[in-house]
């Protein structure tokens, strides 16, 4: 991930809230889109809008049992840029490889972050594609 950005000011996130990820990869483009939270129950749901480099919609479940919480995320996208579209029969399988690699590093940023809030993380990657 190369940064998030709020694009309205909040303290909290709620319903509403519009914030702006620009992801980069190993491939030399950068993927820019905008989420509306379109849904948010603290500690179990989001449920947001997509817009900009893709298009679409991500639904997020944060199930806690014990000490542990997984995250089960849906994401529903598709890409807006033409030459991703045209490209995309021939070009998947390179496209699929970084996408993989983009979620290993949220997934290692996501752990390292909740490490520095909890003071451990346990996390299983379960991101292949």
């Amino acid at each position: 991930m190369e940064r998030i950005e709020k694009l309205d000011q909040f303290d909290h996130l709620q319903k509403g809230n519009n914030i702006r990820s620009i992801w980069k990869g190993f491939l030399p483009y950068c993927i820019s889109f905008d989420a509306v939270i379109k849904d948010f129950i603290q500690y179990s749901f989001l449920s947001f809008n997509v817009s900009g480099d893709l298009y679409g919609e991500g639904i997020c479940y944060f199930l806690s049992s014990h000490d542990n919480t997984t995250i089960n995320f849906i994401w529903n996208v598709s890409p807006t840029k033409l030459w991703m579209k045209i490209s995309s029969p021939f070009a998947r399988p390179v496209f699929i490889e970084n996408h993989n690699h983009i979620l290993e590093q949220a997934i290692t940023g996501f752990a390292r972050m909740i490490a520095q809030k909890s003071g451990s993380a346990i996390l299983n990657n379960c991101a292949n594609t």
